[in-house]
């Protein structure tokens, strides 16, 4: 699944990235089921934002449309670096919003190194209980040249204000398809707004813990994977148009030592139009 950036969510509400493993192949198979994956691919993506359509003409709720795009030097999801042989990537999500309602589409590609790539399409509702901010969801993972790989997720995720300037947030998300596994994120951000910029300028320094039940590796056992620091940051240039990017390191614990998987840093940049 797309690796979720809780914190670029909170300050700037932009969602990234996750999944337990990337998948490589080679350019030929790739040709040979690009027809077929891109049909599948727009005819989902169009069913959901047909609905959201709908769904704005009938509470008469305006669609907030948004399109993110990134690159970075590594992809990352649960403490993993899922590409070793690739030193950049390409990141694009869209997605349309009304009323609570959220559906969209993500979409990772090596730029080099591999031909590894991967398309999520999901959709999401968001809440309020009190305080907290929940929103829960499904999503829909399909790999472009592998077939009988596609798998579904749910996921559940909240956000709460601890302190003005303490954010608490959290993410699970289980595989009920392929893996038939679970993974959870607990973090905690400092959302900042230096003067000077009319406050479009914001910093987010974070750290979160990741435990693992069978997502990344088999024995479905709660077990600590990595714990995971960072700081994000966002420029608004105008209404529409975000500047956005972050610096990351994921230190490996139990689980991920038992994988033989190693610690890993990486950084990403991008934009974010809405319209």
């Amino acid at each position: 699944m797309r690796p979720f950036l809780s914190y670029f969510k909170v300050i700037n509400e932009a969602c990234g990235p996750r999944i337990c493993q990337s998948w490589c192949y080679n350019l030929t198979r790739e040709q040979i089921n690009d027809m077929n994956y891109l049909t599948k691919l727009s005819n989902i993506g169009a069913l959901g934002m047909l609905g959201v359509s709908m769904l704005s003409a009938t509470i008469a709720e305006p669609i907030e449309f948004k399109l993110t795009t990134s690159v970075s030097n590594r992809y990352v999801s649960e403490g993993i670096d899922n590409d070793p042989e690739s030193s950049a990537f390409s990141f694009v999500e869209v997605t349309a919003e009304s009323h609570g309602f959220l559906f969209g589409a993500w979409y990772a590609q090596s730029l080099r190194g591999s031909a590894t790539n991967e398309a999520n399409l999901f959709g999401e509702y968001g809440f309020d209980v009190g305080p907290i901010e929940l929103f829960a969801g499904v999503n829909y993972l399909t790999f472009p040249a592998l077939e009988d790989n596609d798998t579904w997720e749910l996921y559940l995720g909240f956000e709460y204000a601890v302190l003005e300037k303490l954010i608490a947030y959290g993410l699970t998300y289980y595989d009920i398809d392929e893996v038939k596994g679970g993974f959870l994120e607990l973090g905690l951000l400092v959302p900042l707004a230096p003067g000077g910029f009319d406050g479009r300028l914001e910093f987010a320094p974070y750290a979160q813990v990741g435990a693992d039940y069978g997502y990344v590796s088999g024995p479905r056992r709660l077990r600590a994977n990595n714990f995971q620091v960072g700081i994000g940051a966002s420029y608004g240039v105008n209404e529409s148009v975000e500047i956005f990017g972050s610096a990351n390191h994921s230190f490996r614990l139990k689980n991920l030592r038992n994988e033989g998987e190693g610690d890993v840093s990486w950084v990403e940049a991008g934009v974010a139009v809405r319209f």
